[in-house]
């Protein structure tokens, strides 16, 4: 499966999925008159052209063969949603909606999910903030208005941890799949240790909750390491939520500029900037 950004030449496959994905998937939950309310097989493809264009969009293909889509706008508010039902439990809703929630830059996620896709947001940390009913073209339809709020990163070196919240850290970390890359983790627990106040290397960790999300290790002003190591993030090596990232890079700029770094500094701003 690859997922990449929407193109024009897209809209009329994705227009054919959807109508085909409400008539088989959603039929579990709706009536065969609520369906054709809901997906009459005409659309305008020009607006929606300019919907896609403007907001995050992501197909998913599987050898040129259109799997799914989604799409968000920049406040966070979930559009649309829709997997072939010939692709369905294969993890695709799951991978478009996890790179939509990295990529636009909020801590808060809505959307207005069928009968049907309740579940699948549930277990992604959505919650229903209403039950509506829906009038479309002679037919009432029932969705539900959910939500999902993410706390701020906390940000925090590793000298400012007492020892009890660097041990849980250090315990997550050994659970992650971001490992050491030389000398194994005692270390690595012992460069930690050594760490000193206002000078390079540093180590940041960015909490939700005491849950460990994603940390960064600033080495030095070196072009290679300031190139190559600017931080790590839990789960997904090159990638964090959008907000995260944005949080995550600010402190360190910050921190490399108490370090005496301007370099390294100006190197985490600039991917501040858009």
């Amino acid at each position: 499966m690859r997922l990449r950004a929407y193109e024009t030449r897209d809209c009329e496959g994705m227009a054919k999925l959807f109508y085909d994905t409400v008539h088989r998937v959603n039929a579990r939950d709706y009536t065969p008159q609520q369906l054709s309310a809901w997906a009459t097989g005409e659309v305008d493809l020009a607006a929606w052209d300019a919907r896609y264009l403007t907001s995050t969009t992501i197909v998913a293909e599987d050898d040129g063969a259109l799997l799914g889509f989604a799409n968000m706008d920049k406040t966070g508010y979930l559009d649309m949603l829709f997997v072939s039902a010939d692709a369905q439990g294969r993890g695709v809703a799951t991978a478009l909606c996890t790179l939509l929630e990295r990529r636009v830059d909020t801590l808060t996620f809505t959307t207005h999910a069928s009968i049907t896709a309740r579940p699948f947001f549930e277990k992604r940390g959505y919650v229903v903030v209403q039950q509506q009913q829906v009038p479309l073209r002679g037919q009432v339809l029932t969705n539900f208005v959910m939500e999902k709020r993410l706390e701020p990163l906390q940000i925090t070196p590793w000298q400012e941890l007492d020892a009890s919240a660097q041990q849980r850290i250090f315990e997550q970390l050994q659970r992650s799949s971001m490992g050491p890359v030389q000398g194994g983790w005692n270390a690595l627990r012992r460069e930690m240790s050594a760490v000193q106040e206002k000078k390079l290397p540093q180590f940041l960790f960015g909490l939700r909750r005491n849950a460990l999300v994603g940390w960064m290790l600033l080495i030095s002003e070196r072009e290679n390491y300031s190139k190559t190591l600017p931080w790590w993030a839990l789960h997904n090596a090159d990638e964090l939520c959008a907000a995260d990232a944005k949080a995550m890079l600010g402190r360190g700029a910050q921190v490399c500029t108490a370090c005496g770094a301007p370099l390294l500094a100006a190197r985490l701003e600039g991917e501040l900037r858009p």
